[in-house]
């Protein structure tokens, strides 16, 4: 008996929170009088990755120039030091500091590219 009746309690709560969320999201698609901005400023996919990319540049350049000034410190104050491990991790930041700049440079060229292109057809 007890089994039953929680079945049926279950059932018809089941069929209660279905109602309420359908009830809900149905007024989710109600008309709003407020026009909302958009954000991104973008119209269409082409400008929205002109925008992406420039934003990434806008981020990753000061990155790597700090990145760059401080693999500089660390060879410097390795060198003067005398300390090779310092000078050899100062060289590995350098470098990869590099790779991630022209990774970041060449997303940059392929985007506008892309762009470009699309803007064409």
């Amino acid at each position: 008996m007890n089994s039953e009746i929680y079945r049926l309690c279950k059932t018809h709560l089941c069929r209660i929170v279905i109602c309420i969320t359908l009830g809900i999201s149905s007024l989710a698609f109600a008309q709003s009088p407020y026009v909302y901005p958009n954000p991104i400023l973008a119209e269409d996919f082409p400008t929205l990755i002109q925008s992406i990319a420039t934003a990434v540049i806008q981020i990753g350049a000061p990155l790597a120039v700090l990145a760059l000034i401080f693999a500089g410190f660390k060879f410097i104050t390795g060198s003067l030091g005398g300390d090779q491990k310092a000078i050899s991790e100062a060289k590995k930041i350098f470098w990869w500091t590099l790779i991630g700049t022209a990774i970041l440079v060449g997303a940059w060229a392929i985007a506008t590219a892309v762009v470009n292109f699309a803007k064409t057809l």
